[in-house]
């Protein structure tokens, strides 16, 4: 069974999930947050998010193919996928105040992810495990963070994600 993990349950990472497990049954979808309060919610009846539509999704795959969890390590080194869906608000001092994205979340993540899966983040973005397919996950992700999307082939846009409250609707509709 393909495993996918998600960092970040929040307006964007767990709706976007709960859809992905509804439309792929086979595949087992946990969403992972540092936050317990909010985790805690997602295995309740009280969704720490409204969306029109979202609690019938969760009640449908949770406990089957879709699981929330605060054990980020364990279930990033499990995963075939990690996407993250983290925090990245406008920047408010520095180089880009008022107009670029505060990528502080994305770092900690990045480096979050490198020490789950027995990393050593060097100051160049590389690493010291020695395998290349993760060298190359890891320099991209230093790009990103240093650098932002630009062109690159990722899609991964703050407006492409964003759900305002309709990721439920709009993943009936694509899906």
């Amino acid at each position: 069974m393909v495993k996918i993990c998600c960092i970040g349950a929040g307006y964007v990472g767990g709706p976007t999930m709960a859809v992905i497990a509804l439309k792929c049954p086979d595949i087992q979808v946990v969403v992972v947050d540092i936050n317990v309060p909010r985790i805690t919610a997602w295995n309740s009846d009280q969704l720490p998010i409204y969306e029109p539509g979202l609690d019938d999704v969760v009640k449908q795959c949770r406990g089957k193919n879709l699981f929330f969890s605060n054990d980020v390590e364990k279930h990033v080194c499990e995963a075939d996928i990690v996407f993250v869906s983290v925090n990245t608000p406008t920047k408010t001092r520095g180089l880009g105040a008022g107009k670029a994205a505060d990528l502080t979340y994305w770092e900690k993540q990045k480096e979050e992810e490198a020490a789950a899966m027995g990393l050593m983040m060097l100051p160049n973005g590389g690493d010291t495990s020695g395998d290349e397919m993760v060298i190359s996950t890891l320099a991209k992700l230093n790009d990103i963070s240093v650098h932002g999307l630009g062109h690159s082939d990722m899609d991964l846009g703050k407006e492409n994600l964003s759900s305002n409250g309709h990721v439920v609707e709009r993943g009936q509709e694509k899906l």
